[in-house]
């Protein structure tokens, strides 16, 4: 994938596959807030830096959706 940083946002979680009610302990476990999730202050850099599986998905699934233009 692209090393390029973009902005999370919630929809890519649901693009990964998984759900917000499961992204809000895991959100809380990496000490992120669900609030910066929401006002666009989560990127691809601060879910990279979990080194978490689950954050790689939702990185995977912006990408995949910048490079289609959906973004």
């Amino acid at each position: 994938m692209s090393d390029e940083i973009l902005v999370i946002k919630p929809h890519h979680i649901h693009l990964a596959g998984l759900c917000i009610t499961g992204a809000r302990p895991w959100f809380a476990h990496h000490n992120l807030s669900m609030s910066d999730l929401r006002a666009g202050r989560i990127t691809t850099a601060t879910l990279a830096s979990t080194g978490d599986a689950l954050a790689q998905r939702v990185i995977d699934a912006a990408h995949r959706e910048a490079q289609d233009g959906r973004e």
